[in-house]
């Protein structure tokens, strides 16, 4: 029995179906979240979101895609690509909410977005600009807005007389709590005033839509990944007054399970419609999140924003009108119970009876007679899932409690036509009780009038049940494609599996413990959500069967990569966009992609796309050279010489036979340890693969098979011996994990495990209790806050350097602060490393948070970079200096050079801690960053 998903037919969707899986014109899932629409001056469509890898939350860039119609779209790779070690655009920042205006004062695209580190102590605005709107977008500042702080962000361009304005809220903290309107500068670099505040109303995720007579203000509830009800503002004027919110959704439909992000207004020939365009969340796989993109039905005479459900409509965007697709509905009374499951009186069902009570395979519904086309068909399921115990608009909602864990959402088997080979997997996330929403799916029914379809449960992270079944909607299959669109279709996977997002950035790998910590980190975070499958697929429900996972394997080649052009492998921010449109410059990156190591599991072999669109009159493409699963295609070799022809009357000369060659001793390939690895010759996989289960293959003659001392090795990543007990304890770690060939993200996490080892080993701090750590420094903040309240009563060296680059002309930015002088600057509280500025920062701004307001009015050195960047740079180390100086009884300058010389060690032993915690999530806590 094999699990699918299924991709067939989708890359070239002319429908639009909210919640469905959208794919891109080349059968790759849409990924970009978040994100917002922009109209470039041919009329063209232009959808930049947040680009979510999977196994990692944050960091990942900006995706960028294309589309004439709302409904295909096409990938154009990283629009924003995050780049190592910066400090805003880092694979370890936090890069949300991108939106993209265009300029005309500087004929550049500008592109903004919430700017944050993993720990939302920034809370600024991110600004890079482009000469296209494609990109690449070279990174120009990170700012506090007038001084104040930003978290959820959007942008609204007023038609009437083209000025644009940031959308913004500032945060959860108790200072915070408010959305503004604030006009951007007409050359659209940065912001000019405010023009209005909601104030205290604790919204986020803002958006503005405009009609002839009023706006709009669309704004979310702050739920974390849990849906919750939209509300909206009217005005005559942006400045005001505003109107009480209102819902813009039946009620407890939680705006259909999707939050607010984005608006759009379609002026056709005809008609004008308006468009919400919100984000369904998964936290369980967040790379794999829906979109909501449904009509609005605005009437400013009734004052009324009403967002619309359709499961599927067909928007022509020349005309402006949209009509929705009409299906033929099957209801629930009528379809066939096994099991357990039966029918139960709903009075709120379509005929008072709604299917419950299924469960795994035996719990099943099947309904029948169902009319198909022959060709992929979207069916909408009509169902309730009643696991939504305390499950409110309020930030402090209480968890189900089934183990005190959220449970947000149940998974059903499909089943079409007997066929148990295929299943496809249909998530049905929660609903009120008494409330029917729908999901849909796209499935493949047989010409006729004869097809059944059933529905069971699959394992859902708690238990194997399935959602509650109102009814069935079939809708036809979807307008014919052209020849130009069938050539596209090139790119789909033969099997119909979704193709691997790619672990790496900017052509490194991602070290996986450190996505696990971000995503371990506090945004959004519904800790408990994730499935307890210990690969996250639903393999083991079907024992012995021929499956498709619907997680894609870890280790399989990238079948894209990010910051490619239509998917070509484009790596390296600092190369032209127009570089991977050549075929030189895709064959150049081909030759640079390195062969990954297999484990246990299936394995995806590489697909490459096609690196040039076929042309509709001339020859066809080269033929794409075939690549091994593990080892790259051999070079071309130059062709052999011509042999002589000889006539059929005289033979031609015949050589002596040559000595038969004699037998070569094998020769041991070595990993990076120096010890030799068997090849075994009954192993079912390519020797090739067997040999680069080495993280280095050592291609010179044979050494000494162990190492000069057999109680040591050396780091695979750093070249630095270290024990040899250290490695096989930490690879105990990973019980799949062979010591002597780890991948290059276990290798990276074992370097720094060993440098942490040596660094505590050789301890000559003081010992810090962490529990005493927070009452100690908050007896240090009276001095902090007479030092915020008048700067020169107490001198600060740290102070003096933020102050330097702010006079300084050549650091206009902080990248150019930091980076100028990165070699000279302590970033950490000496010994006490990140872990410990962590706490210092939390106790700062809890206790301080008024004060630093009123010193970002008064004091431009606050203000020039922000509350969270006076809190890091300065505030925290001078905190530091004054724990150092209780610790060893030094004077302050000695005390400042001890920090300064213990950073580096500090920030090896005392590292920022991943978060365990109970499953039980406070989300109002002022340290989770909600989207």
């Amino acid at each position: 029995m094999r699990l699918s998903i299924l991709l067939f037919g989708l890359a070239q969707a002319k429908y639009i179906v909210p919640g469905g899986r959208w794919h891109d014109t080349d059968g790759n899932l849409i990924n970009a979240h978040a994100g917002g629409v922009t109209v470039d001056k041919e009329g063209k469509f232009w959808w930049f979101g947040e680009y979510k890898p999977e196994d990692q939350v944050e960091g990942g860039g900006v995706s960028v895609y294309s589309s004439d119609d709302l409904a295909t779209w096409e990938h154009h790779g990283l629009a924003l690509q995050p780049i190592r070690d910066h400090p805003y655009i880092s694979p370890e920042n936090i890069i949300q909410r991108p939106k993209v205006v265009y300029s005309e004062e500087l004929d550049k695209y500008e592109m903004w977005w919430h700017a944050d580190n993993s720990t939302y102590g920034l809370l600024l605005q991110g600004l890079a600009t482009s000469d296209t709107i494609g990109g690449p977008y070279t990174f120009v500042d990170a700012t506090a807005p007038l001084g104040n702080w930003s978290q959820d962000f959007g942008i609204f361009t007023d038609y009437k007389d083209g000025r644009s304005y940031s959308l913004y809220s500032n945060g959860d903290r108790k200072e915070g709590r408010d959305v503004y309107i604030t006009r951007i500068n007409e050359t659209l670099t940065g912001l000019e005033e405010v023009v209005h505040r909601f104030d205290k109303f604790d919204l986020e995720a803002p958006t503005i839509i405009q009609t002839d007579n009023s706006y709009y203000a669309l704004m979310s509830h702050k739920t974390g990944y849990r849906p919750n009800n939209v509300v909206a503002f009217r005005a005559d004027s942006l400045s005001g007054p505003w109107s009480q919110p209102f819902t813009v959704a039946p009620l407890n439909t939680r705006t259909y399970n999707s939050q607010s992000g984005f608006t759009l207004k379609i002026k056709g020939k005809k008609a004008t419609t308006y468009l919400y365009l919100g984000d369904q969340w998964d936290s369980n796989s967040l790379w794999e999140s829906r979109y909501i993109w449904l009509p609005m039905d605005i009437n400013d005479k009734k004052k009324t924003l009403d967002v619309v459900w359709h499961d599927v409509y067909d928007l022509d965007v020349k005309s402006g009108e949209y009509k929705p697709v009409k299906g033929k509905e099957y209801r629930g009374i009528h379809a066939k119970t096994a099991g357990n499951a039966f029918k139960q009186e709903a009075n709120f069902a379509s005929d008072g009876v709604i299917l419950t009570g299924i469960s795994g395979n035996d719990s099943t519904v099947t309904f029948e007679g169902i009319e198909g086309t022959g060709k992929p068909q979207w069916v909408s399921f009509y169902y309730q899932n009643t696991d939504d115990m305390g499950f409110g608009d309020q930030p402090g909602g209480t968890p189900d409690r089934i183990g005190g864990a959220w449970q947000l959402r149940r998974i059903s088997s499909v089943v079409v036509n007997g066929d148990t080979k295929n299943v496809e997997t249909l998530y049905q996330r929660d609903t009120n009780k008494g409330i029917i929403l729908s999901t849909p799916l796209q499935l493949t029914l047989a010409k006729g009038k004869k097809n059944k379809i059933t529905v069971g449960g699959l394992w859902n992270g708690f238990d194997t049940k399935g959602a509650d079944l109102d009814r069935i909607v079939v809708y036809p299959a979807e307008k014919q494609m052209s020849a130009k669109e069938e050539r596209r279709r090139v790119g789909l996977y033969p099997d119909n599996r979704v193709a691997p997002l790619l672990k790496t950035v900017g052509g490194k790998t991602t070290d996986s413990k450190r996505s696990t910590r971000i995503a371990g980190n506090k945004r959004k975070s519904d800790s408990s959500d994730s499935d307890d499958s210990p690969s996250g697929d639903i393999r083991s429900q079907f024992a012995g069967a021929k499956y498709k996972s619907e997680k894609p394997n870890e280790d399989a080649e990238p079948a894209y990569v990010p910051g490619s052009y239509k998917g070509t492998a484009f790596r390296g921010g600092a190369r032209k966009l127009e570089q991977a449109r050549s075929r030189r410059g895709v064959e150049s990156q081909r030759s640079r992609l390195v062969p990954k190591k297999s484990n246990s599991r299936l394995e995806q072999k590489p697909k490459f796309k096609t690196y040039s669109p076929a042309s509709p009159s001339g020859p066809p493409p080269p033929a794409k050279p075939t690549f091994k699963t593990y080892a790259p295609a051999s070079p071309l070799r130059p062709a052999s010489p011509a042999k002589p022809t000889f006539k059929t009357y005289a033979p031609g000369p015949t050589s002596p036979a040559k000595p038969p060659p004699k037998p070569k001793a094998e020769r041991p390939v070595f990993n990076t340890y120096g010890g030799a690895l068997n090849i075994d010759p009954h192993s079912d996989s390519d020797p090739n693969e067997q040999i680069f289960l080495s993280s280095q293959l050592q291609k010179s003659p044979i050494r000494q098979a162990t190492p000069p001392n057999p109680n040591e090795t050396k780091c695979p990543m750093c070249g630095i011996p270290v024990q040899l007990s250290l490695l096989l304890d930490f690879a105990a770690s990973f019980p799949s994990v062979d010591p002597f060939a780890m991948r290059i993200q276990v290798q990276s996490s074992f370097c720094s495990h060993h440098r942490r080892h040596t660094a505590a080993s050789s301890a000559k701090h003081p010992s810090i209790v962490w529990s005493d750590l927070p009452s100690r420094i908050r007896a240090h903040l009276p001095s902090i806050r007479a030092f915020l309240e008048d700067p020169d009563s107490q001198p600060s060296h740290y102070r003096k350097l933020l102050a330097k680059d702010i006079a300084t002309g050549r650091n206009r930015t902080i990248m150019q602060s930091i980076m100028s002088e990165s070699n000279s600057r302590v970033r950490v509280p000496g010994y006490y490393g990140p872990r410990g500025a962590r706490v210092m920062e939390e106790e700062i701004l809890d206790a301080l948070s008024s004060d630093l307001r009123e010193a970002a009015v008064r004091d431009v050195v606050v203000s020039a970079r922000g509350v969270g960047v006076y809190v890091t740079f300065v505030l925290v180390l001078e905190v530091g200096i004054r724990l150092v100086m209780d610790d060893l009884g030094l004077e302050m300058e000695d005390a400042r050079k001890e920090m300064e010389e213990s950073a580096a060690w500090g920030t090896l032993v005392n590292e920022e801690l991943e978060e365990e915690g109970p499953s039980v999530v406070e989300e109002d806590s002022d340290d989770y960053g909600y989207d």
